[in-house]
């Protein structure tokens, strides 16, 4: 039996948009893998160095990419307004704001 709130296409989307960050999780968990496979194949003389050289740096952009997109993906924004977010410690900053001693918990 369907509830009111799920007919919604705003409950949809809202699914939709959390099945998205989980697909960039696994991407990035396989691009870690890819990085190690690198790694054991020039270890074992099986991949020119060269050629796990430029494999690295692929793997270290795909990486970034990825991370940056899972970050986005933490944040919602009106306009130049960034709303806040929890960090590891449990305080709220706001994006765009300078870390410094002087700031309040």
């Amino acid at each position: 039996m369907e509830r009111d709130h799920e007919k919604l296409d705003v409950y949809r989307a809202a699914l939709d948009f959390a099945d998205r960050g989980r697909f960039l999780q696994i991407a990035g968990g396989s691009a870690r893998e890819c990085g190690a496979i690198l790694d054991i194949l020039d270890r074992c003389g099986v991949l020119d160095h060269e050629d796990a050289r430029k494999g690295k740096e692929l793997f270290v952009r795909i990486v970034a990419m990825l991370t940056r997109m899972i970050a986005r993906g933490t944040q919602f924004c009106e306009g130049v307004v960034v709303y806040g977010y929890g960090n590891e410690n449990g305080n709220e900053r706001r994006s765009g704001q300078p870390e410094s001693p002087n700031d309040s918990p």
